[in-house]
Order: structure tokens, then C-alpha cells, then sequence
């Protein structure tokens, strides 16, 4: 069976990657400085995009 994952799930999943990201970011960088400082960006950047698209529609999902 198939698991059909919608916009807002994967907004989600998203976000709470960036967050846990954000908790493991100095293990992560001290093993590659260039992958952890890449992945934190674009994963920010990802972040914000979804925060400001869910402002633009009024805050709902």
C-alpha cells in the first residue's frame, strides 16, 4: 500500500528536520564544516519559504 504525503506533511516533515538540525548543528559541522554550513542554509532557506507562503495565506494549512 502506498502512503500519499500531502503539501502540508511535507512542510512539516520539513520544518521539524530544520529544527532537529539545528539541535545536532555543531556535531554535524565538526565532522565537515562545508556540509553542515550548506545544509543549514538550505534547509533555512526551505523553512522560510514555507513560513512566509503560510503568512501569504493567512496562516492556515
Amino acid at each position: 500500500m502506498m502512503e500519499v504525503i500531502t503539501g502540508g506533511d511535507f512542510k512539516r516533515m520539513v520544518s521539524g528536520a530544520y529544527s532537529e538540525f539545528l539541535l545536532e548543528y555543531e556535531e554535524i559541522n565538526a565532522l565537515s564544516a562545508a556540509a553542515g554550513t550548506h545544509t543549514l542554509r538550505t534547509m533555512g532557506a526551505e523553512d522560510r519559504l514555507g513560513r512566509q507562503q503560510k503568512l501569504e495565506r493567512g496562516g492556515d494549512e
